[in-house]
């Protein structure tokens, strides 16, 4: 048992540093044995160390396709539509995108158009590898509830 606390502490200071040199916030579930989480985060630093990748935007790493106006849409139908299509075009390019369940269209377009296309990100594309971004993120302290 004093193996597991151990590690469990080697891994904390791993997450650390990997906030600290590379600005990586890592989850990793809570069913993980401890053993699994150690070699997870050796694998992240050992490519973190071993590539000094440039920054790109969302939007640049995607192919820098043109992003509809937010206004322009009159139904959710419409709104939905346009955030299907950029959310397959993200998924396309390995970018997974969480969303609470009570937005509206409208906000996940806005979000997506406005919030997500310019945020920086590794330009790297690794097989299996995929980046995740979560609404809650950028939006912490939102209502639970977004009218139209």
């Amino acid at each position: 048992m004093k193996k597991d606390k151990q590690l469990k502490l080697e891994n904390e200071l791993l997450k650390i540093r990997l906030l600290a040199e590379t600005g990586a916030v890592v989850h990793i579930d809570s069913d993980a044995s401890p053993e699994m989480e150690h070699a997870f985060l050796q694998m992240v630093l050992s490519i973190e160390r071993r590539y000094p990748f440039k920054k790109t935007t969302v939007h640049s790493f995607i192919g820098k396709p043109e992003l509809p106006a937010i206004d322009q849409f009159i139904t959710e139908q419409d709104y939905a539509i346009e955030v299907e299509k950029l959310l397959q075009v993200l998924d396309m390019n390995s970018i997974d995108v969480v969303f609470r369940e009570d937005l509206s269209w409208r906000e996940m377009l806005r979000f997506l158009v406005q919030d997500l296309m310019p945020e920086p990100i590794d330009d790297i594309r690794l097989p299996q590898l995929r980046v995740l971004f979560f609404y809650e993120t950028f939006h912490p302290d939102s209502p639970l509830f977004l009218p139209n």
